[in-house]
């Protein structure tokens, strides 16, 4: 990103004769530096993970680790653990080994960057950066291959926008914008798959996995039913096929309605998590998958780097106990601190959001439904990537009943309905800062 200071990682393709490709994923060796059971290991531990924020972080490490002896900066020699993958033509793994390594990263490039040059024809930043333009080439192809491969299995494959909130020079939030996935987000993401499943699979088991597991039954029967009174048909067997559940949001992405199906997709599946036991990953239709890529941000990354590490040194005490009830103890340890630092994360993202439209009450937006409910629907706006609450008895002209099968509001006497994914206009009523609340009314309603 533009703004990162702690770089986990660095890439390199090579494109061999017969059209093979060998991918370096190059990990900062965090566990060089920290030592286990040592101070900075246990307060480590104790953190679970960096907590991002728009005006700063709370690093898992020291600063001067993170941003320094850590990470992987251009132009100077880092400690790394890299793997080191082997593709054919079609891009199916055919070799993997991992080895101890110092790197030198030469050039620091963003995700904008990256995409520009690889999508765009802009000569002067071509001449500037025509060094690394071959290799970004092979990059782009591998990725698509890699891409096609994960798809072909049954990988969901779905694109989830971020949020960037811009602040002036006093540090107050200004706007909040909607970053959606680039070719170069992409290329990094599917590469980072490739490593943690590679690592995973080398492990084997005991270890520490990442896991994602089947959906619920039930939630998956409620999707169904939303879908029926869309005039889809979910395959019987989506719920324990990722496959077939691929296949049919396939299909939607061509429809007006794709928004909406994914949106209700997401709150069916179930949260990824740490564990000691391979449980498989639904989501990326992983046979076998941990955390490996982010050691500076993240525990259970440092905990598998010790793992292959003392698996490729042959040490035959493990670095932490491998007892089933000593792993599932630290991957719920390793799992809450998760979920506390997104809930953080999204906490100060909802404050920053509502700041930003508190300087903005009286102005309109198109929006979408993002959520409906008994006591009203929310909107997620375009132009401000925010969202805020049409309440109910602020609807216009008619008494509105919740139809939770459908997930919409129907009026009694006009039949008009509101539902998951409709385009709306609406105004910024009021703000509550302190409780974090907006109150939109529709524009018509006026």
């Amino acid at each position: 990103g533009e703004n990162a200071r702690d770089f986990d990682d660095g890439v390199c393709v090579v494109k061999k004769r017969g059209g093979h490709y060998t991918l370096y994923v190059a990990i900062a060796d965090v566990s060089f530096f920290v030592t286990p059971d040592s101070a900075m290991d246990e307060e480590a531990n104790q953190r679970g993970t960096s907590v991002y924020f728009p005006q700063r972080a709370v690093h898992m490490l020291p600063e001067r680790l993170s941003t320094k002896f850590c990470s992987l900066v251009p132009h100077e020699d880092r400690l790394a653990v890299c793997a080191i993958l082997d593709y054919d033509r079609q891009g199916h793994l055919k070799g993997s080994k991992f080895v101890r390594a110092v790197v030198r990263n030469q050039s620091r490039l963003t995700y904008q960057i990256v995409h520009d040059l690889l999508t765009g024809k802009d000569r002067k930043l071509r001449s500037k950066y025509h060094s690394p333009l071959k290799m970004l080439g092979w990059m782009e192809e591998l990725c698509l291959l890699l891409r096609e491969r994960r798809g072909e299995r049954g990988s969901l494959l779905m694109s989830i926008p971020e949020a960037e909130v811009v602040l002036d020079d006093r540090g107050w939030p200004v706007d909040v914008r909607r970053v959606d996935s680039l070719l170069s987000h992409q290329i990094i993401e599917e590469f980072m798959i490739a490593a943690n499943e590679a690592v995973a699979a080398y492990l084997g088991e005991p270890s520490l996995f990442r896991v994602h597991e089947r959906p619920d039954p039930v939630k998956i029967a409620a999707f169904r039913t939303f879908l029926k009174h869309l005039g889809f048909d979910l395959p019987r067997e989506a719920h324990r096929n990722p496959l077939a559940l691929k296949n049919f949001l396939d299909e939607v992405r061509q429809t007006p309605y794709a928004p909406m199906v994914q949106l209700m997709l997401l709150r069916s599946l179930k949260q990824a998590r740490y564990a000691g036991e391979n449980l498989g990953h639904y989501g990326l239709a992983s046979e076998w998958y941990t955390h490996f890529t982010s050691p500076i941000r993240r525990y259970p990354d440092l905990q598998v780097h010790r793992l292959l590490l003392a698996h490729l040194e042959r040490r035959r005490r493990p670095p932490f106990s491998l007892d089933p009830d000593d792993l599932d103890a630290m991957a719920r340890h390793l799992s809450n601190r998760e979920r506390q630092a997104i809930e953080a994360e999204r906490e100060m993202l909802a404050r920053m959001q509502v700041r930003c439209l508190a300087h903005r009450v009286g102005e309109e937006f198109t929006g979408r439904i993002t959520g409906v409910n008994a006591f009203g629907f929310f909107v997620s706006l375009n132009e401000i990537y925010a969202e805020g609450l049409v309440r109910l008895v602020d609807l216009p002209n008619d008494y509105y009943k919740f139809d939770e099968t459908r997930m919409r509001l129907l009026g009694r006497r006009t039949r008009r309905a509101f539902h998951l994914g409709d385009q709306v206009q609406v105004r910024v009523a009021a703000v509550d800062i302190k409780r974090r609340h907006v109150n939109l009314v529709l524009v018509e309603a006026e």
